[in-house]
């Protein structure tokens, strides 16, 4: 390492005063708000961003994993040098942190270390925005603590939380918008996009190890973000048919990150991909959005590069702090995006024509490697839905396993699984379309609450609609009968409490008429007058109803306890999501209170995002209104027990 590092280092920590706002108990001040974010006369914007600095203490906290002749005198004072240098050399129009900025176990004081950390982009006078690592909090300010402070520093735009929203996961989620060249007809529109998110520190989940995750709350905030920014792109003046282009920062990678082989990827992978154990399903989220091009982040220091998955560039920065892990001999670097704007007709700037990328390394030169370009195509503001129109088939995508939780088992709770069911066709058809919501579920004088659960009855026609897959010998005469009886028979069985038909209840494409095959899937759960509770599959809506109208004629049948969408929501996706108490026994302690408690969701049919053929999945906004349900009824239990 040049000498030149130390001695441009060694002046930082004196000039440390007044680097923080004088008010700490403001989260911005109004100046910073007011300070907007706008691209060159020349038509750039270049973004400098620094990864995992893992500041200590300063001169006293030594470097890791450089090589012997490095050794000595190497510190943190390295990493302040590296950063002065990297700002002198762009000159990026925005500095972004993407955490570890402490590494807060040898940080005596997370306030100082953090002044001295952001130093040079502070005394820059350069705009800069950070999200936090897993380690940030680790020293003497708790994970708000450390947010609240960088907030309140000079010259960042960082933002404790979006303060349009009541409740939201983390600490550090917000966006920033860059505005067109001043004097152009997109100076007063956002024509790019930044969003940062908390990813997380530690799972708080003890049934689930390793790192954390991007939540539902916060996945919900971005997609509702980014509505309004597309939105607004494409409003008068100057409207445009796709939106504005959009780079995301945090810090912990996502699973897709493992996507990528040696053949697939620009740049270095010595490090495993070390993101959470589970996979909360922000990327699938992102490509459904549809602007964000790029996906930037840190953490796994020996990885620094950068693969194109569905659309979205997933890159890492590659490690830039002395006091980081690393490999001796391997440039500690950063990572500098510059976006371009593409010239008008009439020699004005318009719209971001392009994205480019490249990391520099902590050598003598600086030097660039790894140019890359990502080209920022007009796309046509129309989606094809793409749809399966067959039968059978099986999802060719491989999903990555959502995480699953194992309670205590309930004694005495009883799940009859029936693969198919029904027949009868008496009158079934309700007009009071609520009548029965206010019937309540609770466990028998025994102590029992027995659930059958009825999945993909695929009801047709009835008896005009001949069966699937059985024997020679079965063939003549079966038809949907057979499963009419097959549902009657388990019903007088079983005896159950509550009858669930978990989706593809009529077979669409078979069904000439929806709601007479419903009619008629249904029958035998109410002639029972058991109650009985629905959601939808990927075939139910394929006959002569929409999604949304077999929701509300199931909602308004005999017995039915299913609900079109929870009441309290007003917006959620899907149709069929709600939840069902299960009291206790008639008499006893727990009459009034829900000791069993059901979720039913929508699933979703077909994916309507080009880039990611096959099934629906569970939205966030769904996930957002599980978690609030859940936490609600635990507090209820809590205040039971």
């Amino acid at each position: 390492m040049a000498d030149v590092h130390l001695v441009m280092a060694a002046v930082v920590v004196v000039l440390l005063v007044s680097l923080s706002s004088a008010s700490a108990s403001a989260i911005r001040t109004t100046k910073q708000q007011k300070q907007s974010l706008r691209f060159s006369e020349k038509g750039e914007f270049r973004i400098l961003q620094v990864a995992d600095m893992h500041y200590g203490d300063g001169k006293t906290t030594p470097c890791e994993d450089v090589l012997p002749r490095q050794f000595a005198g190497c510190s943190d004072l390295n990493t302040t040098a590296f950063l002065r240098r990297m700002i002198a050399a762009v000159k990026p129009q925005l500095i972004v942190f993407t955490g570890d900025n402490i590494f807060g176990f040898d940080a005596k004081d997370a306030a100082y270390s953090l002044n001295a950390a952001f130093s040079p982009a502070v005394l820059s006078n350069i705009p800069w925005a950070a999200v936090l690592g897993n380690h940030d909090q680790e020293s003497t300010l708790s994970r708000a603590g450390v947010m609240k402070h960088i907030v309140g520093m000079k010259q960042t735009l960082s933002q404790f939380n979006p303060p349009e929203v009541d409740k939201i996961d983390g600490f550090g989620n917000y966006n920033l918008e860059v505005h067109g060249v001043e004097g152009s007809a997109f100076e007063n529109k956002s024509v790019l996009n930044l969003y940062f998110l908390d990813s997380g520190d530690y799972s708080t989940v003890p049934s689930i190890l390793g790192y954390g995750w991007i939540k539902p709350s916060q996945q919900l905030w971005f997609q509702n973000t980014s509505k309004k920014l597309k939105r607004a792109y494409k409003k008068k003046p100057e409207a445009q048919k796709a939106p504005a282009p959009g780079l995301a920062y945090f810090h912990i990678p996502l699973p897709e990150f493992a996507s990528f082989d040696s053949s697939n990827f620009t740049g270095v992978k010595r490090d495993p991909i070390s993101s959470a154990s589970v996979n909360s399903g922000f990327f699938k989220t992102m490509v459904e959005a549809g602007d964000v091009k790029a996906v930037f982040v840190g953490h796994d220091h020996l990885n620094d590069f950068c693969g194109e998955l569905t659309g979205i560039h997933l890159c890492y920065a590659g490690g830039f702090g002395y006091h980081a892990y690393g490999k001796a001999g391997w440039d500690r670097r950063a990572r500098v995006v510059v976006a371009s704007l593409e010239k008008t007709e009439k020699g004005g700037w318009g719209g971001v024509k392009s994205i480019k990328t490249r990391k520099h390394l902590d050598n003598q030169r600086l030097t660039a490697v790894d140019v890359q370009v990502y080209l920022h195509l007009i796309l046509s503001n129309k989606t094809r839905r793409r749809r399966r129109r067959r039968r059978r088939g099986r999802n060719c995508l491989n999903h990555l396993p959502s995480p699953q939780t194992t309670g205590s088992p309930m004694a005495n709770l009883h799940l009859v699984v029936a693969p198919f069911v029904v027949v009868l066709l008496v009158s079934l058809s309700s007009a009071s379309a609520f009548k029965e919501q206010g019937q309540s579920l609770r466990f028998s004088e025994k102590g029992e609450f027995r659930i059958l659960q009825v999945a993909d009855m695929h009801y047709g026609d009835g008896e005009t609609t001949p069966c699937e897959d059985v024997l020679p010998q079965q063939v003549a005469g079966c038809s949907d009968l057979n499963t009419t009886a097959f549902l009657h028979r388990m019903i007088a069985a079983v005896n159950p409490h509550l009858i669930i038909f978990t989706g593809d209840n009529i077979f669409g494409f078979d069904a000439t008429d929806a709601a007479s095959s419903m009619n008629a899937a249904f029958s035998p759960a109410i002639s029972s007058s058991i109650p009985w509770a629905a959601v939808l599959g990927n075939h139910d809506q394929e006959s002569t109803l929409s999604r949304a109208g077999v929701m509300k004629h199931i909602v308004g049948m005999k017995h039915s306890l299913s609900q079109f969408n929870p009441a309290e929501v007003e917006a959620i996706d899907g149709f069929g999501n709600y939840n069902l108490e299960v009291h206790g026994v008639e008499g006893s302690a727990f009459e009034n209170k829900s000791v069993l408690n059901l979720y039913f969701l929508d699933s979703g049919d077909y994916s309507t995002v080009p880039f990611i053929p096959g099934y629906g999945w569970i939205k966030p906004s769904q996930q957002f209104w599980f978690e609030n349900t859940s936490k609600k009824l635990q507090v209820t239990t809590s205040q039971l027990l």
